[in-house]
């Protein structure tokens, strides 16, 4: 009698499928994980923008405005920031790149699917020369990255109150 060498087609078959069942049940897993790390990368993104605008304003001791802008030279009002956004000096405190003011940070449009938006319909924050956020309620402003699925699950939301303090809140907490 010959000694067995290799596989039989009927095992190669039943040790393909458990490959592909395994891939299947693991896939879904992953793209969970690949949305959790960009969503939690754009709001990074944003936080270093304010961080940045309240330290200069600070540092400088004028206005630094951060507003959403569609065309990367003008604030354009909208409480839509995945068109991108601006981080600039505001020595007039009018909220508006003019000329003149000095551009500190120019965010691009995200390529993301994801969605990110101010709530109450805020399109600027202004951090005033003592780091305060002016013109804001007690409230803090809430901005919030939504992803296309899993929305439930994986939105997470950065919050920016009048002292200029900024937390960020964590997936699944119904916080935002």
């Amino acid at each position: 009698m010959k000694p067995c060498r290799g596989f039989t087609l009927i095992e190669l078959l039943v040790s393909v499928a458990i490959v592909a069942i395994m891939i299947r049940l693991a896939v879904p897993s992953y793209q969970f994980i690949i949305n959790s790390s960009r969503i939690s990368s754009e709001l990074d993104g944003l936080q270093t923008s304010f961080q940045l605008a309240r330290s200069e304003a600070l540092r400088r001791g004028l206005s630094v405005t951060v507003c959403s802008s569609v065309d990367g030279r003008s604030c354009s009002g909208s409480s839509n920031w995945k068109t991108g956004w601006l981080v600039f000096v505001d020595p007039n405190h009018n909220a508006a790149f003019d000329r003149g003011d000095t551009l500190l940070r120019l965010q691009p449009a995200w390529d993301s699917p994801d969605l990110l938006e101010a709530d109450n319909g805020v399109g600027s924050l202004r951090f005033s020369s003592k780091g305060m956020v002016a013109g804001l309620p007690a409230d803090p402003v809430t901005f919030g990255v939504t992803p296309p699925t899993n929305a439930g699950l994986q939105k997470r939301c950065l919050a920016v109150g009048a002292s200029g303090r900024l937390a960020m809140q964590p997936p699944g907490t119904g916080a935002c």
